[in-house]
């Protein structure tokens, strides 16, 4: 290459970078000043209470009362199986939009949805624009934010009429891709998978809870984009340290598992641990709640296989099994726990992780996902291997055994949760992105870059 070219193309990424590094200075200036609340709409098929308390159904509730308790302007948008309504939720507008008719039948997609979910998808991605279109009529939002899951944005993003902001919580479609699911139909995954891909691919801007999912996504969906990292906010106050039961020599210790029963969670993983923990630390009960899910190794059910196992070894009598209970009972079970556990096969970020930790109990969870960005190992938690009862068990000894280091990282847990996870922090965080992805969206640009956000 000859010398004047190579000069040539040094002032052009020169003359680049200087225009990256006045990008990102006007958008610093533009967002110091700029503290006017938004108009913000949440869309998001879950929401509590008539679609329980799922991990994007918790997020979504935690961060719209966060942002409504800053100062800003909240709507969500939300599915509902039984009619089109609108309510209110201590100020926050929530408006349930109900599943497309299946044509021709008496019947809506939603109810052949374990069938095939994807027409489901596509028509109730559909149905949301609609909404949408209909909302702004009556209120301008500054910015949209959906979640990538089923891609219910895929409708509103593409027509690139809004500022739109989509928060990973892992694809549907990747869990089936990478066996987190038992997939029955593999070509229904196919087509949510593009809806995904097109929703990530698209939006103004993209967060995600943790580095690990941001870059599973990146690297599955071959998406070169940046993805900014904001954590999953919690309700410190409503999960919160019990006085000092927790911490408290007593005679029986507790430890707590919240879950589902199933592989996913490492519910068997638990079983197997157990009885070598009792061996060690006769004096331990375990608190399991959840609701059971189809068995492992062929077994019936998950509980059915716990139990045999339990029972294999004598351990029965110290686990008690816990129907689902409601979310405003979880911080009691929690506040009468020593250590919580979550064995999980595979997990972004868990909120039986989140609440616990804002609990004060110290956490064992497993460095398969996004759990090690939330725990700090060897400070406020352990992180172990997945699928591995021996590490599992011998955490759980550790920390059963040493009453100081289990009351050392349970206070350690309750700080980083009021420091860097409560509900407004990261609301205020969340914030920050919103204004810097309705900048870009004016700009018409995708960010390069969005500064220290999460951290």
């Amino acid at each position: 290459m000859p010398f004047s070219q190579i000069v040539a193309d040094l002032l052009t990424l020169s003359i680049k970078l200087q225009m990256y590094a006045v990008e990102y200075e006007s958008l610093d200036m533009i967002l110091r000043h700029d503290d006017s609340p938004l108009k913000i709409c949440i869309v998001s098929r879950e929401y509590p209470p008539e679609t329980l308390w799922g991990g994007i159904g918790t997020f979504t509730y935690n961060l719209a009362h966060g942002l409504k308790n800053i100062g800003h302007e909240v709507d969500v948008v939300a599915f509902s199986p039984y009619q089109n309504s609108l309510s209110e939720d201590n100020g926050i507008r929530i408006h349930r939009i109900v599943s497309p008719e299946m044509p021709f039948l008496k019947k809506t997609l939603w109810e052949y949805a374990t069938v095939a979910l994807s027409p489901f998808a596509y028509w109730y991605s559909k149905k949301i624009s609609a909404k949408i279109e209909e909302l702004s009529k009556e209120k301008k939002f500054d910015i949209i934010d959906f979640p990538e899951h089923i891609g219910e944005g895929f409708c509103t993003i593409r027509k690139n009429l809004y500022p739109t902001a989509v928060r990973l919580f892992t694809p549907l479609s990747l869990i089936g891709r990478l066996g987190m699911n038992k997939v029955s139909n593999s070509m229904d995954y196919y087509f949510i998978g593009l809806l995904e891909k097109s929703s990530i691919r698209r939006a103004t801007a993209v967060n995600s809870p943790s580095d690990n999912l941001a870059g599973m996504v990146k690297q599955n969906f071959k998406i070169n984009r940046k993805i900014e990292i904001i954590y999953n906010p919690i309700d410190t106050e409503k999960f919160s340290p019990m006085g000092d039961m927790h911490l408290s020599q007593a005679k029986h210790l507790r430890v707590v598992f919240a879950g589902r029963l199933e592989d996913r969670k490492g519910a068997h993983i638990l079983a197997q641990a157990i009885p070598k923990v009792l061996r060690a630390v006769r004096n331990t009960q375990f608190d399991i709640l959840g609701s059971d899910c189809a068995g492992v190794f062929g077994y019936p059910s998950m509980k059915a296989y716990m139990i045999d196992v339990l029972r294999d070894h004598g351990a029965v009598d110290n686990v008690n099994f816990i129907d689902p209970i409601s979310y405003e009972a979880l911080p009691g079970y929690y506040g009468k726990g020593d250590v919580s556990v979550v064995p999980s096969l595979y997990d972004n970020s868990p909120y039986t992780c989140l609440e616990a930790m804002s609990c004060g109990l110290p956490v064992i969870g497993t460095s398969a996902g996004g759990m090690p960005e939330y725990i700090d190992n060897g400070i406020n938690g352990i992180v172990i291997p997945p699928n591995d009862s021996d590490a599992l068990a011998g955490a759980l000894i550790d920390l059963l055994s040493h009453h100081e280091k289990r009351q050392d990282f349970a206070k350690k847990a309750r700080k980083k949760s009021l420091n860097i996870f409560k509900k407004e922090i990261v609301s205020e965080k969340m914030v920050t992105f919103y204004r810097k992805t309705i900048l870009h969206h004016k700009r018409r640009t995708q960010p390069q870059y969005f500064g220290d956000i999460a951290k």
